[in-house]
């Protein structure tokens, strides 16, 4: 399912990883994740779950909201609950709105929603 949080996530990964002048072969031994799921994420083919994000943003020495703050940067404001960018982990339903967000402000404010019975499946942030 291709929507605007998607795009936005398969447009920052593929800025992410060339700006760094990285294969997709590279970002795939860093990250641990298939080359063939980056390719399709990058093409939007593929909405990721929170645990490859979470994988992919620590290979570049990114936080999973650090990652989503940077491709949702357009947002520059307090918007309209139809306007804000929405994430959903295909694997869990849990869904990341961003309410605030300015890369000059220090604060950021998302909703985050776990449905009931719901549990994070997240590998544990890298570190150095």
């Amino acid at each position: 399912m291709r929507d605007e949080a998607t795009d936005a996530i398969a447009q920052r990964l593929r800025l992410e990883r060339e700006a760094r002048g990285w294969s997709l072969a590279d970002l795939a031994a860093r990250s641990g994740v298939a080359r063939a799921s980056i390719s399709r994420i990058e093409r939007g083919e593929m909405s990721p779950t929170a645990a490859l994000l979470v994988r992919l943003a620590g290979a570049f020495d990114l936080t999973l909201a650090g990652l989503l703050v940077r491709a949702e940067a357009a947002a520059s404001r307090l918007t309209r609950a139809a306007d804000q960018p929405v994430w959903r982990d295909p694997a869990t339903g849990y869904t990341r709105t961003q309410v605030f967000m300015r890369p000059d402000h220090p604060v950021e404010l998302v909703q985050v929603t776990m449905p009931p019975a719901g549990r994070p499946r997240c590998p544990p942030p890298r570190t150095p």
